[in-house]
């Protein structure tokens, strides 16, 4: 196990990783090109990183931070590693691999996204409920306007702290390199489409299943009747059936 949790943390500051260059590389810049696309050049987040605003300049560092894997290295630095070890320590004493008593993998997969994403709706709730937690995540909402690279906007020791939770779905379930990375590549999708410029409230698509870019604006708002809404990563279903849902607007205050 001791052996496990080394070489993990060797992997984590592995700084300068390729492979995590590529990933970044080839996930951003296609979701760059397709808001530009639907969008125009006018509201597209390439021409705000051109432009380099201020709010953006953030968005800009923290996402070459994440894509060269610089991130990483700092927030095991602010955290002296104890996080990401202790969350390694419980993944290997536990790692149950209940998901195993599924034997279709479709559903396998699908009961492992949903646990997931349950475990995302909570995590994100607990860092807006309690104000030590809070003043980490602040952070990711002083953002004054959206770029696709505000989603990686974060506190370093907010993405420490959160290993706790993270780990929990995998330690209880497990899952299979490939189920991990296909859930990660999914979500990371779909994160970086929420904090674009496209406003789309999806329709009934939006309103009962998936978390839809206006949904997310009304997440970010700054109109105190938005407060604590919308907290859903992936499914919308948890806000409705926690009463955290609140319908899209046309026009926010912050805009």
């Amino acid at each position: 196990m001791i052996d496990k949790i080394y070489n993990k943390l060797v992997a984590l500051l592995n700084v300068f990783d390729p492979m995590i260059m590529v990933y970044y590389l080839c996930v951003v810049v296609g979701m760059l090109l397709l808001e530009w696309a639907i969008l125009g050049w006018h509201d597209s987040s390439i021409k705000k990183i051109v432009e380099f605003r201020k709010s953006v300049q953030t968005d800009v560092v923290f996402f070459l931070l994440d894509a060269f894997n610089v991130f990483n290295l700092i927030t095991v630095l602010f955290s002296f590693g104890i996080c990401h070890v202790l969350a390694r320590y419980i993944y290997e004493a536990t790692h149950y691999d209940l998901i195993l008593n599924i034997s279709n993998p479709v559903l396998q997969f699908t009961v492992l996204f949903v646990i997931v994403d349950l475990k995302n709706y909570f995590s994100h709730f607990l860092f807006h409920k309690y104000q030590s937690l809070w003043r980490l995540h602040e952070f990711h909402h002083s953002a004054t306007e959206f770029c696709m690279l505000t989603r990686y906007r974060g506190h370093f020791l907010e993405v420490a702290l959160k290993r706790f939770i993270d780990v929990i779905p995998f330690a209880i379930f497990g899952a299979s390199i490939e189920s991990y990375f296909i859930i990660k590549a999914m979500s990371e999708i779909h994160q970086i489409a929420l904090h674009s410029g496209y406003k789309s409230d999806w329709g009934w698509i939006g309103k009962f299943i998936l978390v839809s870019p206006a949904a997310h604006w009304i997440h970010h708002s700054v109109d105190k009747m938005h407060y604590d809404k919308n907290f859903g990563n992936t499914f919308i279903v948890w806000d409705r059936l926690f009463r955290t849902y609140h319908p899209a607007e046309k026009k926010l205050s912050w805009e």
